[in-house]
C-alpha cells in the first residue's frame, strides 16, 4: 500500500490546469469528427491531403489574421511552427488512405511520448511516476480496444498498412513538436490570437504551395468523387479543426501539451465508436472492448490529471512560467468562437 501512495502521490491541484484538461476532451471529440469526415472522404476516393490542410488553414487565417493585424504583427519565427503543424496534417489525412481508422486513431497516441520528451527537452516539464502510469493506462485501454477491434475484423482496411502506420507515426512526432513550440510562444507572452493568425496565415500559403504542386492535377477527379456529400464531409472535417485548433492555444495554456495530447487519448474513443457505427456496426465483442477501454483511458487520464502541472518544481511554479497565472486582461484576446 505505501508504494501504490508513493507511486499516485498527488501535488495539490489547482483550477487552471483542471480546466486544461476538460477543455482538451473538447479537442478530443472535435479530432475524431474530423477523422470520421476524413475517412469517409477516403472511402468514397475523395481524399486530398494538402486541399483538406489547406481549407483548415483559410479558416483559421480569414478569422485570425485580420484581427491581430490591428494589434501587431506576426513575427516571421512562427514560420517554422506553420510548417511543422502543416506537414503534421499533411500527413495524418494521408495515412487514411493506406490504413484504418483505427489504426491512426491508435498510432497517434505517440504524440504523447514525443510530446513528453520535446516538454523535458525545450521547456524543462518534470514528470512524476504517476504522470507515467496515467499514460501507461490509458495506452493499455487502446491497446485492448484495437486488439479486440482486429480480431473481429475492424481493424482491416487500407491498400498499404504499413506505410500508412509510418505515416502516422511522423505526423505524431510532428504534431508533438507544434504543441510544444505553441506552447513555449504562449510562455513567453504570445496571445492566442498571435499564434493562431500566424499559423492560419502562414499555413495556408505552405498548403496551398504544396496543393499546386502535388494535387492540382487530381482536384477536378477528387470533385468528381467526392459529390454533395463528399462536398458536406469536407465542411465537416474543417470546421471541426477550425474549432479544435482555436481551443488548442487555451489548453497549453493551461495544462500545456504532454496533458493535452494525454487529453486527446480520448479521441480515439469516440473515432472508434464512429467507426463501429457508421463503417462497421456494433458487434457484442466491439461494445465490450469499448466499455473497457473506456474505462482505463478515463481512469489513466484522472491519474495523469491527479500528479499536477509538471512545470511545478518542487511546489514552486518556475518564474517563466508565471505569466500562465497573471490576469489575462492585458492580453489582447481572441474574437469570440
Amino acid at each position: 500500500m505505501d508504494a501504490i501512495k508513493r507511486l499516485f502521490e498527488a501535488q495539490p491541484l489547482d483550477s487552471r490546469w483542471v480546466s486544461g484538461l476538460a477543455l482538451a476532451q473538447g479537442c478530443a471529440f472535435l479530432t475524431a469528427l474530423s477523422a470520421t469526415a476524413s475517412t469517409a472522404l477516403a472511402n468514397r476516393g475523395a481524399s486530398a491531403p494538402a486541399w483538406q490542410s489547406f481549407f483548415i488553414y483559410v479558416l483559421l487565417g480569414g478569422f485570425y489574421v485580420p484581427y491581430h493585424a490591428r494589434q501587431n504583427r506576426t513575427p516571421a519565427r512562427y514560420a517554422l511552427l506553420a510548417f511543422i503543424d502543416t506537414q503534421a496534417n499533411y500527413w495524418i489525412v494521408k495515412a487514411f488512405r493506406y490504413t484504418s481508422l483505427t489504426s491512426v486513431t491508435l498510432l497517434d497516441c505517440a504524440a504523447v511520448p514525443f510530446s513528453m520528451a520535446l516538454s523535458i527537452a525545450i521547456l524543462g516539464s518534470s514528470y512524476s511516476r504517476a504522470h507515467i502510469a496515467g499514460c501507461a493506462l490509458s495506452f493499455c485501454g487502446l491497446a485492448l480496444l484495437v486488439l479486440t477491434d482486429t480480431k473481429s475484423g475492424g481493424g482491416s482496411g487500407g491498400s498499404n498498412p504499413p506505410l500508412g502506420d509510418f505515416m502516422v507515426i511522423v505526423a505524431a512526432a510532428l504534431y508533438a513538436s507544434s504543441n510544444v513550440l505553441q506552447e513555449r510562444a504562449l510562455l513567453e507572452g504570445a496571445s492566442t490570437s498571435e499564434v493562431l493568425a500566424a499559423i492560419g496565415g502562414m499555413g495556408a500559403v505552405i498548403s496551398g504551395i504544396q496543393c499546386a504542386v502535388f494535387e492540382l492535377k487530381d482536384l477536378s477527379k477528387v470533385g468528381r468523387a467526392a459529390g454533395a456529400e463528399g462536398f458536406l464531409e469536407m465542411a465537416a472535417f474543417a470546421g471541426s479543426l477550425f474549432a479544435m485548433y482555436s481551443l488548442v492555444p487555451e489548453v497549453l495554456r493551461r495544462s500545456g501539451s504532454a496533458a493535452f495530447n494525454v487529453g486527446m487519448l480520448s479521441s480515439d474513443l469516440w473515432a472508434v465508436l464512429a467507426r463501429v457505427v457508421f463503417f462497421a456496426g456494433f458487434t457484442a465483442a466491439s461494445f465490450l472492448s469499448f466499455a473497457a477501454s473506456f474505462v482505463l483511458v478515463a481512469f489513466g487520464t484522472v491519474v495523469f490529471a491527479s500528479a499536477g502541472d509538471p512545470l511545478r518544481l518542487g511546489g514552486e511554479r518556475r518564474r517563466e512560467y508565471e505569466v500562465l497565472d497573471e490576469d489575462l486582461e492585458d492580453r489582447p484576446a481572441a474574437p469570440p468562437l
